[in-house]
């Protein structure tokens, strides 16, 4: 029997990690959870309902989780539920209402279209779908708490033109 610090085998029982879970290696996620705080939780989750075009996964008081593909979910916690979970440590989140506070930039076969869902459900147009200089059709829009809220679409025809074109430029297209 080897003991602790002795090269060869596996280390004692009582030196392994003791997560219960799964553990995050390096450059390895499990999943992600995107966590917007949000004013009113119920008209988030059906502005949400109605732009993604699905019901969410959880819906209980103080967090609504909707998925968005296999590894990925959106939550919406009220900002006084954070508040309360972390109390002065963190911002009053509400201070900020009305100051864009994070993007969800979203991957979609038809971003028109989703687009055109947000902006139907109480979205505030910033920019309609167009082509953007590092490739992507994408439109953007604020959700009813000031989060920038974008769907796009890789424009694979525009993408090694662009690179060709750039040459080590960091041009992307923004002003």
């Amino acid at each position: 029997m080897k003991r602790a610090g002795e090269s060869g085998g596996a280390a004692p029982l009582a030196e392994q990690p003791t997560s219960p879970g799964p553990t995050v290696e390096a450059g390895k996620t499990v999943s992600a959870l995107f966590i917007l705080y949000v004013k009113d939780q119920a008209a988030s989750t059906a502005f949400y309902r109605a732009v993604l075009g699905r019901p969410p996964r959880l819906d209980v008081p103080g967090m609504t989780e909707f998925g968005l593909g296999d590894q990925a979910r959106l939550g919406l916690m009220p900002e006084a539920g954070i508040r309360q979970l972390l109390g002065d440590a963190l911002p009053d989140p509400a201070r900020a209402n009305g100051v864009p506070r994070s993007e969800l930039y979203l991957s979609v076969p038809d971003p028109a279209e989703c687009h055109r869902r947000a902006l139907a459900a109480g979205a505030t147009e910033l920019s309609p779908v167009a082509r953007r200089g590092w490739g992507d059709d994408a439109g953007y829009s604020l959700d009813p708490d000031g989060h920038v809220l974008a769907f796009a679409r890789r424009a694979q025809e525009r993408v090694l033109p662009l690179l060709k074109r750039s040459r080590g430029k960091r041009n992307w297209g923004w002003r």
